[in-house]
């Protein structure tokens, strides 16, 4: 018994194994059918090509859609006002209040399928950050003795230019 060739059979295969059975065989016999158009008579032929294992990993399309305005603004002003006082917003903190929030009629401010995830937040929160540039005023001084350097170094250099 021990040196004897053995098969392992199920007795009985149950009810979901054999949907999922029929599931692969109807995914895996999908057909494409391509209509070409002969070059002189014009008649269309179809040629029709099946092939295994299709349809199994197909990814679906990812659909990008824009926030709407009103959202924006609530997150830029909610931006502006943790760069104002210091005290930045949390995005999971957001996303709840976004979820919450009511108007002063007793509305909801945002319908569901404009409440973001704490990830679309915080992308959008760093976005924000990047934009971000500090520029400086035309009345600062520029107290900086290198950039005072630096452009005394140039004023020579073109003032040289013109005399060669």
């Amino acid at each position: 018994m021990l040196f004897g060739k053995h098969a392992l059979k199920l007795e009985r295969i149950s009810t979901y194994d054999e949907i999922r059975i029929q599931w692969a065989s109807i995914c895996n016999k999908v057909c494409v059918t391509l209509k070409t158009p002969l070059c002189q008579g014009g008649n269309e032929v179809e040629v029709s090509t099946c092939s295994t294992n299709m349809g199994w990993g197909l990814k679906k399309d990812k659909k990008t859609t824009r926030f709407k305005q009103h959202v924006k603004d609530y997150l830029i002003r909610i931006f502006h006002e943790g760069e104002v006082t210091g005290k930045k917003a949390n995005p999971q903190d957001v996303a709840n209040q976004m979820r919450t929030l009511k108007n002063d009629d007793g509305n909801k401010l945002f319908k569901l399928t404009e409440c973001l995830q704490t990830s679309q937040i915080t992308s959008f929160f760093s976005r924000l950050a990047a934009k971000e540039v500090v520029l400086p005023d035309k009345n600062d001084q520029i107290n900086d003795e290198d950039l005072l350097a630096v452009s005394a170094f140039l004023n020579e250099a073109s003032i040289i230019e013109r005399i060669l």
